[in-house]
């Protein structure tokens, strides 16, 4: 779901600008027609699996909270879901410590893998997917992604799983997300790496450090902060006007940031772990 998304209390202010998406017994509004379209796209693709090469599949996650389903096909669909998004969080967990938030304690890792929804700005992660690798029907490489309009798309965590390593599973993963991205025009990839990962990130993958006028850029938008990681940004779309920040209404203002406890669990370094590995 795009973070354009417009929060309820704010719907009657500008009704007749908005345009909604009902499910269900719920309504979501967005801030155009863009937004809508990609939250279109995205919610049309979870649970289909895409084959890729090589005996390699992707497929995009989403957990549903407590929606409801009637259908036999969306029954089957939700129960896949979620038992993918388990053994998602437990490569994520293998992977990585706990990231703290530093106001309520909460580890932000199970939060972002089953996008949980809050009141509280720096702990809603309504918008989020996971994207799976699968070979063999093993799930080997994970990485979380929110969408913020054609402006950029975060991805705050990437893991493989430890005996997939140095194997190229990272890259097929990243490539996959990057097709989905430029069909649907997002202009930058961002993500956070440790200063020894940089590295490998930049030469291996592409990425180059965020300048003053991304970070300018960015500022107005709800992005996932991890304290001690340097932001990379490569670039997918041509960049549009400096400005086009500016019509995301509703975006709020500064990161989220939080705390990450300890270090990643003892591994040698490796492309396949982002961003604290």
């Amino acid at each position: 779901m795009c973070i354009c998304s417009i929060p309820p209390d704010h719907v009657k202010c500008i009704s007749d600008k908005l345009l909604c998406n009902e499910e269900g017994r719920s309504r979501t509004w967005f801030c155009g027609r863009t937004c809508h379209e990609i939250y279109m796209n995205l919610r049309s693709r979870v649970g289909m699996h895409d084959q890729i090469n090589d005996g390699f599949s992707c497929t995009i996650l989403r957990s549903n909270g407590d929606q409801r389903v009637s259908k036999a096909a969306d029954i089957a669909l939700l129960a896949e879901c979620n038992m993918k998004l388990v053994i998602a969080l437990s490569i994520m967990e293998e992977c990585f410590l706990p990231i703290v938030d530093p106001r309520t304690g909460i580890d932000i890792i199970p939060p972002i893998l089953y996008n949980w929804r809050s009141d509280f700005v720096h702990l809603d992660y309504k918008g989020f997917y996971t994207v799976v690798l699968e070979n063999d029907d093993k799930i080997i490489s994970v990485a979380s992604i929110r969408l913020h309009g054609t402006l950029v798309a975060e991805i705050p965590l990437v893991a493989t799983c430890p005996e997939n390593r140095q194997q190229g599973m990272c890259r097929r993963l990243m490539d996959y997300i990057e097709e989905i991205l430029k069909s649907l025009k997002v202009e930058m990839l961002l993500l956070s790496a440790i200063p020894n990962l940089v590295d490998t990130w930049t030469s291996a993958f592409g990425f180059v450090p965020t300048d003053d006028r991304d970070k300018k850029k960015l500022s107005k938008l709800r992005l996932v902060s991890v304290p001690g990681t340097v932001r990379l940004k490569r670039n997918l779309y041509d960049c549009l006007d400096a400005d086009t920040v500016d019509s995301m209404e509703y975006a709020v203002p500064g990161d989220r940031h939080v705390t990450p406890v300890g270090k990643t669990k003892p591994q040698l370094p490796s492309e396949d772990c982002a961003p604290v590995c």
